[in-house]
């Protein structure tokens, strides 16, 4: 869809640079990375709201969507698309049948908005679960993950689970990630053989559509409706399916959180607790083919007053 590739690329040019940048990896593991760009506080504030402001409509409303918004498809230039986005997006903020309305430090929507836009605009993978899809899986103890995503690699494709924080220290984040891992007295744990069999059979039940990955986009479907049909036909439990098709599920976690100290070595601990939590409970999942992902961003500014900033709608 012409407006999904406008959007993409309008995203990529003028606000992946406002946060991130200045990519690090922790030494003997790649999959561990943080980025931080090193601005006043004031102009960090300013990123985050427009990144923020600029990607909700993108970020809220379902793909198909976006092609009957005439402002949006009409945009000629940066600017007047910038303008027109945050149009739409106050109208959404506005939208209490749209947008959460809990407390702040309460909401999820933060760590998630930024956690989808790090996957479709930064790394250019195709994020398969929309918002009102997460937001319709309900069950009792059970909370959906973030995103899902997926991709080829190696000819095969790859499914995405993602975990999302924006917390007040990244001790709160290594924390609360590994408690999405092992579960709490309230949760199950999302690295469990119960969690992904429910969860995958949830998000495979629905229709999805690649717009991004034209190259693989066919190869992708294909996958994902042979995946649906051992599911749903053939009564597979979905880690058996998955394992059948010789298929990979990545496991992200992604958290923003404010700090002083922006090397990464010296936040190995927090990095390399999630990484051994986690490596613990997927031995229990019977799952083949497995990867993770840990994505931290230290931000100058609190992050209550972050959120309160993206907040404030001119």
């Amino acid at each position: 869809m012409e407006v999904i590739l406008k959007l993409r690329d309008y995203y990529n040019r003028n606000c992946k640079n406002l946060i991130f940048v200045g990519e690090r990896k922790l030494s003997n593991y790649n999959n561990c990375k943080m980025y931080f760009l090193d601005v006043e506080n004031k102009i960090e504030l300013n990123n985050y709201k427009k990144v923020f402001q600029e990607y909700l409509l993108f970020y809220i409303r379902n793909r198909d969507h976006l092609k009957s918004i005439k402002k949006i498809n009409d945009a000629t230039t940066d600017e007047l698309l910038s303008i027109n986005l945050l149009y739409e997006g106050k109208k959404i903020r506005s939208n209490k049948g749209l947008y959460p309305q809990i407390d702040i430090e309460k909401s999820g929507i933060y760590g998630e908005l930024f956690n989808d836009f790090y996957l479709n605009i930064v790394k250019q993978e195709e994020v398969v679960s929309t918002y009102s899809l997460r937001s319709s899986f309900n069950l009792p103890n059970i909370k959906g993950v973030d995103l899902v995503a997926c991709k080829i690699e190696n000819n095969n494709l790859v499914i995405i689970f993602s975990e999302s924080k924006f917390v007040s220290s990244i001790s709160s984040a290594s924390s609360s990630l590994c408690d999405d891992i092992v579960g709490t007295d309230s949760q199950l744990g999302h690295i469990t053989k119960d969690y992904i069999n429910q969860y995958t059979s949830f998000i495979m039940n629905k229709n999805h559509s690649i717009y991004f990955d034209k190259n693989n986009s066919k190869l992708i479907m294909n996958k994902l409706n042979e995946l649906n049909n051992l599911i749903l036909n053939q009564e597979i439990e979905p880690i058996d399916a998955i394992n059948n098709l010789n298929i990979k599920i990545r496991f992200d976690f992604f958290a923003i959180y404010n700090d002083s100290n922006y090397n990464i070595e010296e936040r190995r601990e927090f990095f390399l607790k999630i990484v051994n939590q986690f490596n613990s409970n997927i031995l229990n999942t019977g799952i083949n083919k497995y990867d993770i992902e840990i994505v931290f961003i230290p931000t100058k500014n609190k992050s209550m007053d972050i959120k309160k900033e993206v907040e404030q709608w001119d």
